[in-house]
Parts: structure tokens; sequence; C-alpha cells
């Protein structure tokens, strides 16, 4: 907690998370409005669509996102990510009928702008961060970042449905509006860092030399391949949480929104203490553990018939999936190059948002069939073997950590992705 606190007292560090705080609460706000109003005029398939059309922009763009954080700094598109969504929300407004409801068209098109703007922000934000704190820091510095989804959600989902309830989603919009505004003018008060990466070059010329320096990075690919697994199967209570209120516990939509909620408390302590338990269990074997143990509470969620018991399992499930998120980045943060930085979390984000997509359908479907419960103790079993397959094949990535200068160790050794290992002082 002392590093949490000496990353608070950093003043710039306290103005980027305030601007990201701001997009959290915003974008919940967004997405509640769009998707009753939505619902409203449409149906439950017209809020699925909606859902794939926000994620959508994040596979198109997360890689030049990356690229142009390694060239040109972070700076101007942390500020596109929040006066973008702004101008969207305000449009968003106008298209708002008399009734309260929206078309289907111009509701892709706002929330296309605003899922565009999220893809933007979150690799450069990751980077920034990583430029801000000291070394020492980093660890900390990057577990806070958790709070622009866990207020996001907590906040952000809540005050959302309250305005759709006072004055409809052109109140919820204009608000978000408001929000994300004052994002926007806080990035402005950060400081323009230049990016690292000085060599020209296209685009593509640019993610080869990531990819191919991959290849001699067996540490960072692990780490890769772990969140695949995460996003594809760790995360698949989040889309059965509805048919878990249902069918299961038998709580109906107000379950549905407790177990909503209440996840953004298991992020909310995660954001204070992943660095905690990084340090505790060393940063490798803190991801497979994270990920095995939230495994197992998964599928004990997926048995559970007794609200109060689901939103306690809810919450650890969250704040063990947080956790390893965390942990991961920074891990991943301190192998990659610095000049490629961007690049590196950009193809990670890529990986993992293409198999939150394939898990998040798959789930649904096998629901259908299955129901909830069969399901998540499925995807549980199968994260579980999954990870413990991967540590036979690698190991080392159970003594993989960084040092207190935020330099990769393996075990009492530092670390360099594809060169020899130079040996150092036994770790404490």
């Amino acid at each position: 907690m002392k590093s949490v606190a000496a990353v608070l007292r950093i003043g710039t560090y306290r103005r980027f998370i305030t601007a990201a705080i701001c997009s959290g609460i915003a974008l919940w706000i967004f997405q509640t409005a769009l998707y009753w109003v939505s619902l409203q005029s449409g149906s439950t398939g017209t809020v699925g669509f909606l859902l794939a059309i926000i994620a959508v922009p994040s596979l198109v763009l997360t890689i030049p996102a990356g690229f142009l954080t390694d060239r040109v700094g972070a700076f101007w598109l942390l500020f596109i990510g929040q006066a973008a969504p702004a101008i969207a929300c305000v449009i968003g407004i106008g298209l708002v009928t008399g009734n309260g409801s929206i078309a289907l068209e111009p509701a892709t098109l706002v929330t296309l702008v605003v899922g565009a703007a999220y893809a933007l922000w979150n690799v450069p934000a990751l980077v920034y961060v990583t430029r801000i704190v000291e070394p020492r820091l980093m660890g900390s510095a990057i577990a806070l970042m958790i709070l622009q989804f866990a207020v996001g959600r907590i906040v952000g989902g809540a005050l959302g449905g309250v305005l759709v309830g006072i004055g409809g989603a052109g109140l919820a919009f204009a608000v978000a509006a408001a929000i994300f505004s004052v994002g926007a003018v806080v990035v402005f008060t950060l400081p323009r860092l230049s990016g690292l990466e000085t060599r020209s070059g296209s685009t593509v010329r640019g993610m080869v030399e990531a990819v191919r320096w991959l290849r001699w990075a067996p540490a960072t690919r692990a780490l890769v391949v772990l969140g695949a697994i995460s996003s594809l199967l760790s995360y698949s209570y989040i889309p059965l949480l509805g048919a878990l209120s249902r069918d299961v516990i038998g709580a109906g939509s107000t379950g549905l929104g407790v177990l909503t909620a209440t996840s953004g408390i298991g992020m909310f302590i995660a954001a204070l203490t992943a660095n905690t338990v990084g340090v505790g269990l060393r940063r490798g074997r803190g991801v497979v553990l994270t990920m095995m143990v939230g495994a197992t509470v998964m599928a004990l969620l997926g048995t559970s018939t007794v609200l109060l018991v689901s939103v306690l399992l809810v919450i650890v499930v969250a704040f063990l999936g947080s956790t390893r998120s965390s942990i991961a980045q920074f891990l991943l943060q301190s192998l990659s190059p610095p000049r490629m930085r961007g690049r590196v979390a950009s193809l990670a984000d890529f990986v993992g948002q293409a198999m939150s997509i394939v898990g998040s359908i798959g789930v649904g479907a096998l629901a259908t069939t299955w129901g909830p419960t069969a399901v998540l103790i499925g995807a549980g079993i199968g994260v579980v073997v999954t990870v413990g397959l991967l540590t036979l094949v690698f190991p080392r990535i159970l003594v993989l950590d960084v040092d207190g200068d935020a330099r990769p160790v393996m075990g009492d050794r530092l670390y360099a992705e594809g060169l020899v290992t130079v040996a150092v002082p036994e770790l404490p």
C-alpha cells in the first residue's frame, strides 16, 4: 500500500488516473443508456449486435494504436480517446426520437465512434503510465489503472440507469458527453511525451519487427497465450451472468444488476492490492495461480443457487481476473524493449480481444444447449488443464519476476528475451 500512496502523490499520475476514471464512468453511462434505448426500439438481438459493434474497433485499431504510440507518443491518442466519444454522445442526443427510442443505424454509428475511441485509449494509456512513474512504482501504477473499469462499472452503470429513468437516453448521453469532456480537458494538461521509436517505416514494417522479436521471446509468448486463454475461457462468466441469475439462482433482472455491479468491487480491491499479490507470489507464478484459482471459483459460481454466495464468488473471480491482468501487463511491459512496448502490448491486446469475442459467442451458444452451470464448470476445467500444460512446457514462467528497477529476472538472474541471462545478486 505504500507504493500505491507513492504513485498517487505524483501529480501527473493523479491527472492521468482522473481522466481514466472519467472515461470509465462516461463509457458505462453511455453503454447503459444506449443498450436500454435500443432494447426499447428493437429486441435483445439489437443489444447483442451493438455489444459486438463496440468490440469491432478494438480488432481494427489496436495494432495501429500500438505502432503510433511507439512512433509519435501516446498524448494525442489519449486526447482523441476522450474528445471523440464526447462528440459522439452529443450527436447521439439528437438521434434520440421523441418517444425515447433510437434507430439501429444511427445507434451503430455512435457505438462505432465510441468503440474506436476506447480502442485508441487502452494501449497508449498503459505505455504512458510506464513513462510517468519511476520503475519501482510501475507495478502499482499499472494496477491502479483498474480503477478506470472498477469505478466505471460501479458508478457509471448505476448512474446510467438513474439518468435514463429521470430524463431518458438524451439526458444520459448529455452527462456522458460532459464527463468525457472533463476527461479530455484533464488529458490536455498532461506532458506530451514523444515516441521512443526513431526508426522510419510503415505500420506493417513496424509490426513485422515486433512479431519477429516475439520469435525470440518465450516468456512474452507464454504470457500472450495465457492472456488468450483467459479471454477465451476465464471471462466466460460475464456473458452468462444473466442466465445464472434467471435460471440457476432465480433472482431475475435484479440479481443480474447486483452481480454486475458487485464485480466492480472485486476489481476495485485488485487495483489497490494486485502489485502486493505479485510481489508476494512472484509475478509469473502469480499469473498462473490467479488463473487456476479463479477458474476454480468460476466453476463454483456456476453451481451456486444462493444470490449472496454468488455475489461473493463474483467478487473473488473479478478480483483474481483483474489481478492476473495487472501482473501480466507489468511483466509484458518489463520484458518488451521500451521503443517497442506499444506494439507488443497491442499484439497481446489484439489476441485477447479476438479470443474474447470468440469466447462470448461460444459460451452463449453452448449455454443454450447445456445450460450455464455445465458451461462454467467446463470452462473452469479447461483453464486449469491448459494453464497446467503450458506450465509444463515452459516451467520458467513460475520463476519469472521483476526486480526493484522493473527489470525482468528469472529466479536470481537478470533476464532479457532472446539474450544470455546475466548473474545478479539472489533475490530475497
